[in-house]
């Protein structure tokens, strides 16, 4: 072990630190797989309860390997992602898990296994992103804040529930934090290899084509190539890193090469999305800066985020150049998130091992000022098990939601049951209540065949529709459509409740709230509240996925209604 106030030294793991990282892997990787097949497509429903899975396998299922094609035509992310999950649907197919029938009837079942290998590629992720952290920080601050940091990392509730979703975020994460530890090591070390700066720099190339903030990985990479190389070495070493980090990149995404119009066209639209907003999801929520502190509280706790900010900033106090490293790529990438409109949980994860390292620093620190300071790391143990929110208890929390069947479901099956007819206040989605099979089908499916799919669901669905109209939150689905129940969900309503209540509506956002306002006024008149489901769950948008409030509402009074959707 080397003592804290080093600046370099002999970067090397032991037969223990190797096992202790593993154990953290097992650990974290055990506890991802439990709940791992919540929302997959089954006999109730077509489609994941994730709204981006099915558009990520429809990416994935474009690239086509075998004929050298890996060109899909989508880059909103790079497709290093999903070329990997491209192959491991073609390893399920190997094993007879593609579509059998003929008809297409098992077309769901297989669509599941396929999102299930993709989850299987994010919880490995997830748990190995635990085993870097322990091997980057045995060597920095010995076994006991090493495990610290690793277990900060395997526990934190937002990473769990994230690692058993099918979406590029936790395997970027991973990659990053790779990165990130080949760079930590060529600045601590008193003669770093060569070979250590191309291992960084195609892992950040990597990362970028996963998802292209990690492009931003080759800044701290070049601080630690001018913190350890000299003389005639620093140049070689800069072409290395600037060399090997844009070819891993055209590498993991060939398409900025090959389809440079269509990268450039989802490279923009990407850039203006997060900078304009994600719909109603972020209005009034306030400065990115403090929303995403509240996102990292989230994802880990507050207490595990006071602790690593209180152990990132001794260590930069103390001038030590691994948390230099560190600290240059989460204020880069802060002040890259932080000014964007769209500020959603999963934007923090690449800050997530940063944060955990700078746990176990807090931890090592602590330890060896002695005397009462020593006490002080009841806190970090308080902070991994989750008293008081976050960690171990959010974490097996959330894993047991996952575990059961979810609201949606569980309220369609109600309504299926019950009979009569279901009204809903705007399009069916991933929010709905899974009262037909397609009910959760994405948005690019073209609007007519959704509807002709939600004519044919076991109970009446009645939604307000004038052609290519279809007014959200229109008080004609109670006037006179007059549906015996109406449904809705927490997606649907938070994002207007708080808009409304924060007393500054946007002018372009008037109407809907204004419609909402009145909608809620009708529905008090002429419904009473039948059931609500899930109103425990995150309040987080990308949290919510796994458990939202689904609201049914009946009518006071019998009424006629019509048997179309319309």
């Amino acid at each position: 072990m080397s003592s804290v106030g080093q600046s370099t030294f002999n970067f090397k793991i032991d037969r223990v630190a190797f096992l202790l990282g593993l154990a953290v892997f097992v650990l974290g990787l055990g506890l991802r797989l439990v709940g791992i097949t919540w929302g997959l497509p089954n006999d109730q429903r077509t489609t994941s309860l994730h709204p981006d899975e099915p558009i990520v396998l429809g990416v994935a299922r474009a690239i086509q390997p075998a004929q050298g094609n890996f060109t899909p035509g989508f880059y909103n992310y790079g497709t290093f992602y999903m070329t990997i999950l491209r192959v491991a649907t073609d390893v399920v197919n190997g094993y007879g898990g593609g579509p059998q029938a003929k008809d297409g009837s098992d077309i769901p079942a297989a669509t599941a296994r396929y999102h299930l290998a993709g989850r299987v590629i994010s919880a490995v992720s997830g748990a190995a992103i635990g085993w870097v952290v322990v091997a980057l920080m045995v060597p920095l601050l010995g076994r006991r804040a090493a495990l610290a940091a690793g277990l900060a990392c395997a526990l934190a509730p937002g990473m769990v529930v994230h690692s058993r979703f099918q979406t590029v975020d936790v395997f970027a994460t991973f990659l990053a934090i790779s990165s990130l530890f080949w760079a930590v090591k060529i600045a601590m070390s008193e003669a770093p290899s060569l070979k250590w700066v191309g291992y960084a720099a195609v892992l950040a190339g990597l990362s970028g084509g996963t998802k292209y903030t990690g492009l931003l990985l080759l800044i701290p990479l070049l601080v630690a190539v001018g913190f350890s190389f000299r003389g005639a070495r620093l140049v070689p070493a800069i072409g290395m890193a600037i060399g090997a980090t844009v070819l891993a990149f055209l590498s993991a995404t060939p398409g900025a090469l090959l389809q440079t119009d269509a990268f450039m066209r989802d490279f923009k639209y990407e850039a203006l999305h997060t900078s304009q907003g994600h719909g109603l999801t972020f209005v009034s929520t306030g400065p990115g800066f403090v929303y995403h502190l509240s996102n990292l509280a989230e994802t880990v706790s507050v207490l595990g985020v006071v602790i690593g900010g209180i152990g990132l900033a001794w260590a930069i106090a103390k001038r030590h150049r691994w948390a230099v490293v560190l600290v240059v790529f989460a204020v880069l990438y802060y002040v890259l998130i932080g000014r964007a409109e769209v500020k959603f949980l999963r934007y923090v994860f690449p800050l997530v091992p940063l944060v955990a390292c700078g746990f176990g620093a807090a931890v090592a620190f602590f330890e060896q000022r002695g005397g009462f300071w020593r006490y002080a790391n009841v806190l970090s143990i308080i902070a991994l098990t989750g008293v008081g929110g976050g960690g171990l208890y959010s974490s097996i929390l959330y894993t047991q939601w996952m575990s059961q069947p979810d609201p949606r479901d569980a309220v369609g099956q109600e309504l299926v049951k019950e009979g009569g007819s279901v009204g809903i206040p705007e399009d069916a989605w991933f929010w709905t209540a899974t009262v037909y099979p397609e009910a959760a089908v994405p948005r690019g499916v073209p609007f007519a065949r959704r509807l002709e799919a939600q004519k044919l669901a076991p109970v009446p669905v009645l939604q307000v529709v004038d052609g290519e109209s279809r007014p959200a939150w229109s008080i004609r689905l109670i006037d006179e459509l007059k549906p015996d129940r109406i449904t809705f969900t927490s997606f649907e309503s938070d994002d207007l409740q708080r808009i409304q209540a924060s007393g500054s509506v946007p002018a372009e956002d008037k109407p809907l709230v204004d419609s909402f306002v009145e909608f809620q006024t009708a529905l008090n008149r002429d419904y009473e509240v039948e059931s609500v489901t899930g109103f425990d769950g995150p309040k987080v948008h990308d949290l919510m996925y796994i458990r939202p409030t689904v609201w049914v509402w009946k009518r006071k009074t019998p009424s006629l209604t019509p048997s179309s959707g319309s």
